[in-house]
């Protein structure tokens, strides 16, 4: 049996969770995450379906990860996609949101774990559109005051879609039973997972990418 040295944790939305069985060919990118992962270093993806940070603080996700969090872990943290819903999940990107990001990251480095912000993947949208507001600049705003890591996910997928154009784009969404542009098939979620560990130069946990 191996050895677990650490874990990184994955929390966030739907893209990024773990889907059922009848969901396929739905696939979230924390899913293929874990082709990235060295030997010793576990995985937990505990990102769930419809999460904003406050859903998720709320709900008791947050606490269970900080019951079972080490010294040496890492917290991947993506938020962003939710925020502005017209329901209990609403924050304000530079008040309630931002909030919600300094509380986890405090509560993470309590216990001597390395939170890393992630901003929201762009939707498939064509023309080329922001649809996630300020959230991604409020994200990367918290993580410059706190001295953080930051991934941008929103740029880099919004200058995909337009690269591939309207049609190639498609094959990375769940276009199977019906057209959805927020998650991903299979092929879009591995590219996702692959773009989120090119951006984590140097970490610890991550193979080497070819």
């Amino acid at each position: 049996m191996r050895e677990i040295k650490h874990t990184v944790y994955l929390l966030g939305d739907s893209t990024c969770a773990d889907k059922t069985p009848e969901a396929y060919p739905e696939t979230g990118w924390g899913t293929c995450f874990k082709d990235h992962i060295i030997e010793g270093w576990d995985l937990k993806n505990l990102a769930v379906n419809g999460m904003s940070s406050k859903r998720f603080l709320e709900r008791g996700l947050f606490d269970e990860l900080l019951k079972e969090l080490r010294e040496g872990d890492y917290v991947l943290i993506q938020f962003g996609h939710n925020e502005s819903k017209e329901d209990d999940r609403k924050t304000e990107p530079w008040t309630t949101f931002s909030d919600n990001l300094k509380f986890m990251i405090t509560k993470i480095r309590e216990k001597k774990a390395k939170p890393v912000l992630v901003s929201s993947i762009e939707r498939r949208r064509h023309p080329i559109e922001n649809t996630h507001g300020e959230y991604p600049q409020a994200m990367e705003a918290v993580a410059k005051e706190k001295n953080i890591p930051f991934i941008d996910m929103t740029t880099p997928t919004r200058e995909l879609y337009e690269k591939l154009g309207p049609e190639p784009s498609k094959r990375l969404f769940n276009h199977f039973k019906k057209e959805d542009n927020s998650h991903f098939s299979p092929e879009g979620a591995a590219l996702m997972a692959k773009m989120v560990a090119e951006r984590m130069k140097n970490a610890p946990f991550l193979k080497t990418l070819k």
